[in-house]
């Protein structure tokens, strides 16, 4: 005695949709993404040093892109600014991150070009120093043994 047909059992059907349409949302976000990871770099010749690391951000600081050209020019999220602009942009930032206990959460991250010179990178040591910023960081390629051997 059968109760119900087997044959005309419907089979459970999955909609694919939703997962497509997760799919193309996290596309897009990374899209996005990726265009404001590069809005913070400019194409600036780096200096290799043998001892270079990996970047790596500690997740409680803000971090501040600063990229110095080769003729003496700042540029920061794609603007170029003066020095008396960049030591205010980075007394605001401070000023934004200060914990209770007067700390300074943020971290500058300097890209100069290599053949800028170095009193031009002191300004902004120095700039950074006066906003009380102290976690300073020198972008660099890592330097390869092919490398010394040229």
């Amino acid at each position: 005695m059968r109760f119900f047909d087997s044959s005309r059992r419907k089979r459970p059907a999955m909609n694919m949709t939703p997962m497509i349409d997760v799919t193309f949302q996290l596309i897009i976000f990374f899209m996005c993404v990726s265009q404001f990871w590069n809005l913070e770099k400019e194409e600036v010749s780096l200096p290799s040093a043998e001892k270079a690391k990996t970047e790596t951000e500690a997740v409680t600081t803000a971090r501040l892109v600063v990229n110095l050209l080769e003729n003496g020019d700042l540029v920061v999220s794609k603007n170029r600014v003066g020095l008396d602009a960049l030591g205010a942009m980075l007394q605001s930032e401070a000023d934004s991150h200060k914990t209770a206990d007067g700390d300074v959460k943020v971290a500058v991250l300097l890209r100069a070009d290599t053949g800028v010179e170095f009193k031009h990178v002191q300004d902004i040591m120095l700039a950074c120093a006066r906003a009380g910023i102290w976690q300073l960081s020198f972008a660099a390629l890592k330097e390869t043994k092919a490398d010394l051997l040229e």
